[in-house]
């Protein structure tokens, strides 16, 4: 299907639209024009008819009705008996015996007349109305030649209007061209117009947002692929390097466990980017979280204790429009995160308060805390400090974006401030607790 063009559609509708409006109105003029000169000329025509009935039957001198036929138009007059003969006629135009007013072809010509009939006799008065109607001819021919070029000057007022009024939009698209091969960063100029101004500024801000989107994506692309590979070439090192020779079973069954450990880290992995790829935006009611927060740090008070870390927990009732599982899934994250960073000996805190306006729950541990410039970096997809750069105590850095990802879909905010006296402190809030809650 072909494109249709706006601008030349615009024009042709402009152009009906006045050719119709400008048709009708010199069709107006024309007839009010056409009735005037009749109005005007039937009572021209009385006037003369009424004088010329009652001279001819006060008298019969035809010099007498000579002069009172003459007019500035010298119409002329005749008089017929109840049988149709002609008893006077004056004038350069033939009447015909006719009754009441009108136009009539009589001689050849269009004559306009007017008749009474009087103790039988019938009185004419006429004029000829040819050239009358060859003026209003040369007026309808007149309008119609005005009104082709005023339509054609109303069709170009328009294109050249729609033309001028488009011209912002059809330059945002030629440098919408120019910026596909400029690459990504480049933005489109602002015009300085109030309807095209904030289109421009719109897709500006588009733009931004499918950039950053496309540096997220890329950046995921990238240290995914680091992190999968370096687990695969541990497999595959660790397979290959057990088939060069044969070995005793204890050297297959400690190869076996690195690639259980790696394979068990993969999966770890994996599972890890479904769920930070994912996301779920439906509304949930509000659910009372303090039963699956305490669930959550029993199940990992064994493996806190195992490292020499002690774990602390004050729990209280809270609730918050947040899935359960959703919940857990954070809290397992933090915890983790604390885990990781809690030097032996330390100790970890657990906190949940609420009410029925909101709720908070923070995870703070002694380790060795977050830089100012890193707090917001932590939340970034895998992202990590220099002290968790090294495999065998990193985690795979994705897990904090996913809690922020998680609290944020559920308005609420999840944040990083210092522990005192040291450490770091995450704290998750919904409701009134939210700094900056998202509805």
């Amino acid at each position: 299907m072909r494109p249709r063009s706006l601008r030349l559609r615009l024009t042709l509708t402009v152009a009906a639209f006045f050719g119709a409006f400008l048709a009708c109105l010199f069709w107006v003029a024309a007839r009010t024009y056409a009735l005037e000169q009749s109005h005007a000329a039937d009572d021209e025509l009385l006037t003369v008819l009424n004088a010329f009935t009652v001279e001819y039957r006060a008298s019969a001198n035809v010099k007498s009705l000579t002069d009172i036929v003459r007019s500035p138009r010298s119409p002329s007059a005749a008089v017929f008996d109840a049988a149709g003969s002609a008893l006077f006629s004056h004038g350069s135009v033939t009447l015909d015996n006719v009754e009441g007013k009108g136009i009539s072809n009589m001689g050849g010509y269009p004559v306009r007349f007017v008749s009474r009939t009087i103790d039988g006799r019938t009185f004419v008065v006429g004029d000829n109305w040819q050239d009358v109607l060859d003026a209003q001819q040369k007026l309808n021919v007149m309008l119609a030649l005005i009104w082709i070029p005023l339509v054609a000057l109303a069709a170009l007022i328009t294109w050249f209007s729609v033309t001028r009024t488009f011209r912002p939009l059809l330059a945002m698209a030629d440098e919408a061209d120019r910026l596909a091969l400029a690459g990504r960063s480049s933005r489109l100029a602002v015009p300085s117009s109030t309807e095209f101004g904030p289109l421009a500024v719109r897709l500006n801000a588009f733009l931004d947002r499918l950039e950053s989107g496309i540096r997220r994506q890329e950046r995921f692309v990238e240290d995914a692929a680091h992190e999968l590979r370096t687990p695969l070439t541990i497999l595959r090192g660790q397979a290959e390097t057990a088939l060069l020779r044969s070995r005793t079973p204890e050297e297959y069954e400690r190869v076996l466990g690195v690639i259980v450990e790696e394979a068990a880290r993969l999966s770890q992995l994996t599972d890890t980017l479904l769920v930070s790829s994912g996301g779920d935006d439906r509304p949930v009611e509000p659910q009372q979280l303090a039963i699956t927060v305490q669930e959550t740090v029993d199940r990992w008070r064994p493996r806190f204790e195992e490292l020499g870390v002690g774990l602390r927990s004050r729990i209280s009732s809270a609730m918050a429009a947040i899935e359960l599982r959703e919940i857990e899934t954070v809290l397992n994250n933090l915890l983790a995160n604390a885990l990781r960073h809690s030097p032996q000996g330390s100790e970890c805190w657990i906190t949940l308060a609420g009410d029925v306006s909101g709720a908070v729950l923070t995870v703070s541990d002694q380790g060795p805390g977050i830089e100012d410039e890193a707090k917001t970096q932590v939340f970034e997809r895998f992202f990590r400090t220099d002290a968790s750069r090294n495999r065998s105590e990193g985690g795979f850095g994705i897990g904090l974006a996913i809690c922020r990802r998680m609290v944020e879909d559920r308005a609420g905010e999840l944040t990083v401030e210092d522990n005192q006296p040291h450490g770091a402190k995450f704290i998750v809030s919904f409701g009134r607790y939210s700094k900056s809650p998202r509805s």
